[in-house]
This record gives C-alpha cells, sequence and structure tokens, in this order.
C-alpha cells in the first residue's frame, strides 16, 4: 500500500500561496515564484532541492523577475 507522507525538510520553505509559477530546472530543482497569499501578491522566489530536500532563495536582480 502506498502512503503518502510530508518529508522533513531544511531551509526556509515559501509561505502558503496559491496562482504562483513553478518550472523544473533540472538536477532535481524545482523553481517557484510569485503568487498570491490570500491578501497580496508576492514577488519571490525560491528553489527546492529534491535530492537534499533543501529549500533556499536565491538573490536577484530585478531584470530576471521580468522572464519568468
Amino acid at each position: 500500500t502506498n502512503i503518502w507522507t510530508r518529508p522533513t525538510t531544511k531551509g526556509n520553505s515559501p509561505s502558503p500561496r496559491w496562482g504562483h509559477s513553478s518550472e523544473n530546472i533540472g538536477d532535481g530543482k524545482i523553481l517557484i515564484c510569485f503568487g498570491h497569499d490570500g491578501t497580496r501578491l508576492l514577488n519571490d522566489i525560491h528553489i527546492f532541492d529534491s535530492t537534499t530536500l533543501t529549500w533556499s532563495q536565491p538573490t536577484t536582480t530585478p531584470s530576471l523577475y521580468h522572464y519568468v
């Protein structure tokens, strides 16, 4: 029988959100960006490494937001 479990992760995970974008960026990493938390628009980017189960939040320049 398959059972869903919540893995223990490291790093600061993104806040709950909807309307975000996500993308597999290779090497077991998933990019999560933007969205809405029910009160306000979110303007942040997070990366989840599914190999190490680690969240990170890269420092970006405003020009990156234009292309995502």
